[in-house]
């Protein structure tokens, strides 16, 4: 008799607990399911918690990336995928922040478990890439790790940091971009904005990358010039190496 109503009073616990904590179940269930791409579901919401902002400032559209909050990708650090997530890059703290269903509550991104941010344009232009990268600004006195925006990829990598500052005098928000190259597999380095200043950067190839400004007629302080420069160079560099 004792034995069968220890067996109840266990059957009856084990109830209770997974009627109370039922994520228990669904994370043991579901992990072996874990594929390359995860799909938009609560029950991989693990992967990228991280913390509740504390307030969060009135004037979205000049501390956060973008003016509206745009679907994405987020890319974990061990290569996984997931899908369908409302995302945006804060430019004041430097964090990527997404929102959570089916609460709408914003979460800042756990930056050690996220290697790449994909994030889609609403008129189904080019998406725009956010990469963590290890990199030492020109700004200031040691190395940082930051989401950089990919611009350009091949020999020469070209990022664009988009960051905003506090004017304490003002108290106005002033955004800058700062652009950045890799050649190679090279450090990298800060570009300034101007012909010779990109000259000075691509090593044995000044010549062709001088062809290619004058010839297109850049001008290289725009940022769409720059990138089509270092994308035309990119192409001609690999028919020269292939």
């Amino acid at each position: 008799m004792k034995t069968i109503l220890r067996i109840l009073l266990t059957s009856l616990l084990t109830l209770i607990i997974l009627f109370l904590n039922p994520s228990i179940v669904l994370s043991q269930k579901n992990m072996v399911n874990c594929s390359t791409t995860i799909a938009d579901s609560s029950i991989f919401e693990e992967n990228i918690l991280g913390e509740f902002p504390g307030i969060i400032e009135s004037n979205k559209n000049v501390v956060f990336y973008n003016p509206d909050w745009r679907l994405g990708t987020i890319v974990l650090e061990n290569n996984k995928k997931i899908t369908n997530k409302y995302l945006n890059y804060h430019q004041l703290n430097g964090q990527l922040y997404w929102v959570r269903t089916p609460d709408y509550k914003q979460i800042i991104l756990n930056k050690e478990k996220v290697k790449e941010i994909i994030i889609y344009a609403k008129d189904n232009s080019k998406e725009e890439v956010f990469r963590k990268i290890i990199f030492w600004p020109w700004y200031k006195s040691d190395y940082i790790s930051e989401y950089l925006q990919v611009l350009s990829e091949g020999k020469i990598k070209l990022y664009a940091y988009r960051r905003v500052e506090m004017n304490v005098s003002t108290n106005e928000i002033v955004p800058f971009t700062d652009y950045y190259i890799q050649i190679n597999q090279n450090n990298i380095k800060h570009l300034k904005r101007g012909r010779w200043a990109l000259y000075a950067n691509v090593e044995d190839y000044k010549t062709l990358m001088k062809k290619i400004v004058r010839g297109n007629h850049l001008s290289i302080r725009n940022e769409n010039d720059l990138i089509k420069a270092i994308d035309l160079f990119n192409i001609e560099v690999k028919k020269i190496t292939n």
